[in-house]
């Protein structure tokens, strides 16, 4: 579980590194106003409270008997994407989030708010880490933005998430081998933030999830079911 808690935190502190050299760029240049103040704190001050819901997700995670609770994806899509914002931006990773097709039947869901909450930024770490190595491979240009697009849709009955990246996607030697535990592509990965987005959307939330290569990148979509009024 140690493992489990340090990949999750691993984004919130680099996160934070950043924003503490944000406050020292700004001190040294003479550009630390009350303004910059109060959006540095806030930043630290968000990114803390996230660590410590992790500590508390995962110290409830293998028990059955946790409390389920009615969320929106859309919100809790838009707390992870605003959580990641400093790091994508140092790395020039534009984010798109498109909720324009729940405007029927909403996206509020029944399960784990902070857990899913986890498979989304794994899911966004993954799709930095990618871009990162494309750049680094020279087959994407330093001039040339990273892009994550999240497009969230709904029925009377489903959510569906679709995440996409320009990440340059995933060896179709290795496609079958993604969710498994331990296992990774990356050097100094652990293996487990895939297993654990799988663990949590199908063993925990009784969803689904799936990936394949779209485009210029790698595209997962999730589908929970809906919220239904009079089933809770």
């Amino acid at each position: 579980m140690i493992g489990a808690i340090a990949h999750q935190w691993k984004q919130p502190l680099n996160a934070i590194a950043l924003i503490a050299q944000c406050f020292k760029d700004d001190y040294d240049y003479k550009e630390l106003t009350l303004d910059a103040v109060n959006e540095h704190v806030n930043g630290i001050l968000k990114q803390v409270s996230f660590m410590a819901a992790t500590i508390d997700d995962f110290r409830n995670f293998f028990k059955p008997a946790r409390t389920m609770q009615a969320f929106e994806i859309s919100s809790a899509v838009s707390d992870i994407v605003n959580l990641m914002l400093p790091q994508l931006k140092v790395n020039y990773i534009a984010v798109y989030v498109d909720n324009s097709a729940t405007n029927t039947y909403g996206s509020e869901v029944y399960g784990y708010p902070n857990e899913f909450k986890q498979v989304i930024l794994n899911l966004i770490a993954n799709s930095k880490d990618a871009i990162a190595e494309r750049r680094a491979a020279k087959t994407l240009k330093n001039s040339e933005a990273g892009i994550i697009s999240i497009k969230i849709e709904s029925t009377e009955k489903q959510v569906r998430i679709i995440f996409s990246d320009n990440g340059g996607g995933i060896p179709d030697e290795v496609m079958n081998r993604l969710f498994e535990p331990y296992f990774t592509t990356k050097g100094s990965g652990s293996g487990i933030g895939l297993y654990m987005c799988r663990t949590i959307i199908e063993g925990k939330m009784k969803g689904k999830i799936s990936v394949i290569n779209s485009g210029k990148g790698a595209e997962f979509t999730i589908l929970l079911e809906k919220l239904i009024e009079g089933s809770v």
